[in-house]
């Protein structure tokens, strides 16, 4: 499988989240993309590849031979996706680039923390209203999400990726 067909198969999966849900993850569908995940890396030859009892997929690819000495580059990211929205019937498409440089003909828009205050204290609620950031946003109840969604109006990226956010060690300080 190549870098397109294994992108397409990963969105194919349903991993709605479950705000109602007290399990980790929210929802079992979201097990069923981890496992696949998983299955894949190990595959590929990643040692000690396992998903684990709350869905978090772990792999250790060994550093080069001489490199073991330099810094250990940990990639992390969601495998779940908004409980306010639908990933059913995903359709997506890949587009052939053919113009120059790609940087010369797009607009990045790169957004700051939104929910700083709720970061601090680990927590995805902000503290003075008590609103969800992570799966909030769509209610558009907080400045910062309205925010947010006046700068994606403005510009209209056809591209927007969330990356979520992550503090080194889980405790937000």
């Amino acid at each position: 499988m190549d870098a397109i067909e294994r992108f397409l198969h990963y969105v194919s999966f349903d991993t709605q989240s479950d705000e109602a849900s007290e399990t980790v993850p929210s929802s079992a569908k979201q097990r069923v993309l981890g496992q696949a995940l998983a299955e894949e890396l190990a595959k590929i030859g990643l040692s000690d590849a396992v998903l684990d009892e709350c869905g978090y997929v772990y792999a250790f690819l060994p550093a080069t031979k001489g490199c073991e000495s330099i810094p250990t580059l940990g990639l992390i990211a969601h495998m779940d996706t908004s409980s306010e929205a639908s990933d059913t019937d995903i359709k997506a498409s890949i587009v052939d680039y053919k113009g120059g440089d790609i940087l010369d003909s797009v607009n990045i828009l790169v957004y700051p923390r939104i929910n700083a205050d709720g970061s601090y204290k680990f927590q995805r609620n902000n503290t003075y209203a008590g609103l969800n950031m992570n799966r909030g946003y769509l209610h558009m109840r907080s400045t910062e999400i309205r925010d947010v969604v006046s700068v994606y109006n403005a510009f209209r990226p056809h591209i927007c990726m969330d990356a979520h956010e992550w503090s080194p060690d889980n405790t937000g300080e």
